[in-house]
């Protein structure tokens, strides 16, 4: 057992600990030792089979390698495609939806860690209000309903379509379920 002192910054944010000095005391009831697991064949088929596939170091590497080239490519041509595409406007309730879902995606965050979403956002985010976390991600919002705006008007003038077999197909080929109606 122990104590450690401690001064709460003067910027703190709850003005009852702003500058204030604190003494925790601490007991250490026991410590845990743990070895890292050496990465074998037979480690990446027991822990990384069922969730990813691999049964082999090897396989593992190319795995991940795989999503790293597929997620850099994809990053690269939703850049090139922003960067080369003049988009005259941007329908506000296109943005809007944007918004909408990037904060349905904090508040299901916020309810999995069974906190209050307001304390989420102050606490994980930084932020005071979804206002605020709106404010800083404007950009963000804009670009991403704008390379909606653009993948939409590509797949109109390639005559391309997808129908309701096709997205099962895809939730099924990639997540592994029949029924993605609560994923959407």
């Amino acid at each position: 057992s122990f104590d450690i002192e401690v001064t709460f910054p003067e910027d703190y944010g709850k003005e009852n600990l702003d500058g204030k000095d604190a003494i925790f005391a601490i007991t250490i009831n026991h410590i845990i030792v743990t070895a890292d697991p050496e990465l074998t064949d037979d480690f990446v088929s027991e822990n990384l089979s069922g969730q990813y596939g691999w049964n082999t170091v090897d396989e593992m590497r190319e795995g991940i390698r795989g999503d790293i080239q597929r997620q850099a490519v994809s990053e690269y041509v939703q850049n090139y495609v922003i960067d080369n595409t003049t988009v005259e406007s941007v329908p506000d309730r296109m943005v809007e939806y944007q918004e909408n879902t990037f904060v349905k995606f904090y508040q299901d965050y916020a309810e999995t860690y069974q906190m209050e979403f307001d304390t989420f956002l102050t606490e994980y985010l930084g932020v005071s209000s979804v206002d605020e976390l709106l404010t800083q991600y404007t950009e963000d919002m804009v670009q991403s309903a704008t390379f909606s705006l653009v993948m939409q008007a590509i797949a109109e003038d390639a005559e391309l379509s997808v129908t309701d077999e096709d997205v099962a197909a895809f939730f099924q080929d990639n997540m592994g379920i029949d029924d993605y109606t609560e994923q959407v």
